[in-house]
């Protein structure tokens, strides 16, 4: 449904000179970049949804235009850093990269102290109406599987259930839409920080891992049917990111088979979010039940990892926006799809601390260890932007945001960020790299 979002670009005059400094500090023929704007704007796409009917979380027919509560109530080092640098010259400092490191090495009563001011703190009433105001309909928030239902002895504290539920009640009231997104499982999902636990993947190789993210869904299900807030919480995503290099695949699309069950025992109007687990997207086309109604598809696009993106030039990033535009409308024909993480980054700096940080059996100390070249403390640096890189950004925001609501919207990571702007919406925003949108 279309619901008059229209782009204000700079005039092809006012780009041009910008754009073609940008083509050669990034590799691309002069001209490049501001040939292929020349080319795609304006252009108006005929394309009609023919997938299976929307639901209420298209908040009656809107684009999804979202952005994720990400390193509140499930910490990444990278996002808040200043929550671990009083690790910084420890003994400690290679260790605490996560949350559970973060809890064990601090003991409960301390990471309890901590994490609720850092709860108080990241987001904020203040937070949700700013965005609101900007145009955002729907929250993302990442939570942990322990503040549902604690595994075993892990060292993670309780308290952030209490926050889910304050962020929802905010969001209802500036008439925001929310999805709870289990971001974590015990044993990991993915390997990454944003499991909770970075290091082996070992989610499906105990039966009582899966087990127990199971009885978080239907936990969270029967919450959610018991809240004030029944109608403001549209979906769940039982996972997210499991990686199917590290996971048994047989085993997670019988998690997504059993998830369903519960969340439609409670709901049949719930959208279950499924994450596309890295793979190619047609696969699952075939692998989710025909008869299932209410779910999307949830797939992340990200412009700064893997050589398929990092050697990309300006003209190249923006003609692949153009073909993953393209996915998300023949993929939308089958199941609605979500892009529900993204972000303006396009840099190596990312994929460098990615590396450094997450790859196994200290990979990244050997002398052939593939690196990136780049400056990441420029890049994290506003004030070093160049006019070149910065309309470069609006180009990439305005063009994403465009491509990703051909499917049912999109959702950026992450709504703010102590440095890094490109994943950083409120600047993006404040800085117009971004459209704001009219509030709803």
């Amino acid at each position: 449904m279309d619901d008059g979002h229209k782009l204000s670009y700079p005039t092809r005059t006012e780009l041009s000179p910008m754009l073609q400094h940008l083509d050669m500090i990034l590799g691309a023929p002069v001209g490049a970049l501001s040939n292929f704007i020349g080319r795609h704007r304006g252009k108006k796409h005929s394309y009609k949804y023919k997938g299976p009917t929307p639901n209420a979380i298209w908040n009656n027919g809107q684009k999804i235009r979202g952005v994720n509560l990400g390193g509140w109530l499930v910490l990444e080092k990278w996002i808040t850093p200043s929550v671990f640098q009083q690790f910084d010259n420890t003994a400690m400092a290679d260790t605490v990269k996560d949350e559970y490191t973060f809890c064990q090495n601090l003991g409960s009563a301390e990471a309890t102290r901590q994490l609720r001011a850092h709860w108080d703190s990241w987001v904020t009433e203040d937070t949700v109406q700013t965005l609101h105001s900007y145009g955002i309909n729907l929250l993302r928030i990442p939570v942990g599987h322990w503040a549902i239902e604690p595994f075993g002895n892990e060292p993670y504290v309780p308290g952030a259930l209490e926050y889910l539920w304050k962020a929802t009640a905010w969001a209802q009231k500036c008439g925001m839409k929310v999805l709870v997104d289990i971001h974590t499982a015990p044993g990991s999902q993915n390997g990454f920080d944003n499991s909770g636990r970075a290091g082996p993947i070992e989610w499906t190789k105990s039966s009582s891992h899966v087990a127990h993210s199971r009885q978080v869904v239907q936990k969270l299900s029967q919450l959610v049917y018991d809240s004030p807030w029944r109608s403001t919480v549209v979906a769940i995503q039982p996972l997210n990111e499991p990686t199917n290099w590290g996971i048994d695949m047989h085993r997670l699309q019988s998690f997504y088979k059993d998830s369903y069950k519960a969340i439609r025992a409670k709901s049949k109007d719930t959208t279950m979010v499924i994450s596309d687990a890295f793979m190619d997207w047609g696969y699952w086309v075939n692998s989710i039940p025909k008869k299932w109604t209410n779910i999307a598809l949830d797939v992340h696009i990200y412009h700064c990892f893997t050589d398929e993106y990092l050697t990309l030039s300006a003209n190249q990033h923006l003609s692949k926006v153009a073909e993953n535009e393209r996915r998300i409308v023949d993929m939308s024909q089958h199941m609605p799809v979500v892009v529900g993480e993204w972000s303006l980054d396009t840099t190596k700096c990312y994929e460098n601390y990615f590396r450094s940080n997450f790859m196994q059996d200290d990979e990244w100390d050997k002398p052939n260890a593939k690196r990136y070249d780049c400056d990441c403390g420029k890049e994290s640096d506003l004030n070093q932007y160049t006019n070149a890189y910065k309309n470069f950004l609006t180009t990439m925001g305005h063009s994403q945001t465009s491509a990703y609501e051909k499917g049912a919207g999109w959702i950026f990571w992450n709504f703010r960020t102590e440095s890094n702007p490109p994943w950083n919406y409120m600047l993006a925003v404040e800085q117009g790299w971004i459209p704001r949108f009219p509030s709803t």
